[in-house]
């Protein structure tokens, strides 16, 4: 969705701006590697986030679980 609207508001403002569309000028950039490590880097905290608690909850006598609420 980020990529759909960066090309459609790169090509917006280009019409807008530049009267000669054989002049494309790219106003907003991403580099695809900076998209696979946000990707990776979100995927990662992810994984830990979800796998911390249940490891901590893994170690735990269920009867002690149970009681403490």
């Amino acid at each position: 969705m980020g990529w759909f609207l960066n090309n459609l508001l790169n090509f917006a403002l280009n019409k807008m701006l530049i009267k000669d569309s054989s002049n494309f000028v790219r106003i907003f950039y991403v580099p695809l590697p900076l998209v696979i490590a946000t990707l990776l880097f979100a995927l990662l905290l992810s994984a830990v986030a979800g796998l911390y608690p249940a490891i901590r909850a893994s170690r735990l006598d269920p009867v002690e679980a149970l009681r403490y609420e």
